[in-house]
């Protein structure tokens, strides 16, 4: 993905920020947020969320060890028995929400690349949908 235009009106925006920017240099997101895969970023997202960096890195590396090539596919995280992804270090609040997205992903989910190209409009009337689908579950 390409921050230049982004990074570009931030330094535009704020004198001070130009600065911090000019000196620190400009921010790269690491690989793993550079996928391009929702399903990556969102389940690694799920995983990360409340804990400190060392412990979630070893449950989500654990967790990419369950599949082959280290990628899950929506079908390979449903398909996975709770027990094992327990075993893996994953919380049973966190099993239903990996769960719970790989269903989604399945049911048609925008990807990223989807996003990228939808307009504002058309991107909060799919999180109205999935919201409304969540909802009536």
């Amino acid at each position: 993905m390409d921050y230049s235009t982004a990074i570009q009106t931030l330094k535009n925006s704020d004198p001070i920020l130009a600065n911090l920017i000019a000196i620190v240099g400009d921010y790269k997101l690491s690989q793993a947020q550079q996928t391009g895969d929702l399903l990556f970023s969102l389940s690694r997202a799920i995983l990360y969320q409340q804990l400190s960096t060392k412990a979630a890195a070893a449950i989500h590396n654990r967790f990419l060890q369950l599949y082959s090539e280290n990628v899950p596919t929506a079908l390979d995280i449903l398909n996975t028995p709770d027990e094992v992804l327990r075993s893996a270090g994953i919380s049973r609040p966190k099993i239903l929400y990996l769960k719970d997205l790989a269903q989604k992903v399945l049911l048609g989910l925008p990807s990223l690349e989807e996003l990228q190209t939808m307009d504002d409009e058309k991107i909060i009337g799919s999180i109205h949908f999935w919201q409304k689908y969540s909802n009536s579950k």
